[in-house]
C-alpha cells in the first residue's frame, strides 16, 4: 500500500475499471477499500476489460455505458449507497480535470 500513501504526496488518482467486477481480484478489491476516497476515479479501458455483467448481458465491447457497473461494485466494496459513490467519483473527476 505504499503507492496509496504516495497518492497524496504526489497528487495521484487511481482509475478503477471493469476488472473490479471480475472473480478472484482480492488484491484489487483490498486496494479499492484502502485508497483514499478522494483519489478514486472510474475508467473504461475501452474497448477491453468489459465489466462482467455488461459483457454477459449487453456487449463484449467496453464503453462508457458500462461504468455504472463499476460504480456499483466500488460502492459495494466501500459499503456505501451507489448514488453517494457516484457523486464522489464525479466530484473527484471534476476536481482532477477542471480545477485550476
Amino acid at each position: 500500500f505504499d503507492d496509496i500513501k504516495l497518492s497524496e504526496k504526489y497528487d495521484f488518482y487511481f482509475g478503477i475499471g471493469g476488472v473490479i467486477t471480475y472473480n478472484n481480484v482480492e488484491k484489487l478489491t483490498e486496494s479499492v477499500r484502502n485508497i483514499p476516497i478522494d483519489r478514486l476515479l472510474t475508467e473504461t479501458d475501452a474497448p477491453f476489460l468489459t465489466p462482467k455483467e455488461y459483457r454477459k448481458n449487453i456487449s463484449k465491447i467496453n464503453s462508457p455505458a458500462a461504468l455504472p457497473e463499476v460504480v456499483k461494485k466500488i460502492a459495494e466494496i466501500r459499503n456505501m449507497p451507489v448514488e453517494e459513490m457516484a457523486k464522489i467519483l464525479y466530484n473527484n473527476a471534476e476536481r482532477l480535470f477542471f480545477s485550476k
